[in-house]
């Protein structure tokens, strides 16, 4: 079975198992959200802090909790991208682009 992944400009399609069927659904990356999270990391940022900044979702919808906790799920899930391709560093302090 070809799990290719294919991109479209910033958007990445990552085929899930099984052909993506329930429960191995397809994934959609945002490349964006990488390069907004990097801009972020001048400086050491704990995960609170950059969740809180409403990178992934607009700060305007994080005051619903489960919104809030989605948003932080994924800025966890591309920093963990984003520290196992070498770009960022986890510290004391937090992450920090390399």
């Amino acid at each position: 079975m070809d799990r290719t992944e294919t991109s479209f400009g910033p958007v990445r399609v990552i085929p899930g198992h099984r052909g993506s069927r329930f429960p191995a659904c397809t994934s959609i990356f945002i490349e964006k959200r990488d390069a907004l999270i990097l801009g972020e990391l001048s400086r050491p940022r704990t995960l609170r802090e950059l969740s809180e900044m409403g990178l992934i979702y607009d700060r305007k919808f994080l005051i619903d909790e489960w919104i809030f906790v989605w948003n932080e799920i994924m800025v966890k899930k591309h920093l963990s991208r984003l520290v196992r391709n070498g770009l960022v560093v986890e510290t004391e302090e937090g992450f920090v682009a390399r």
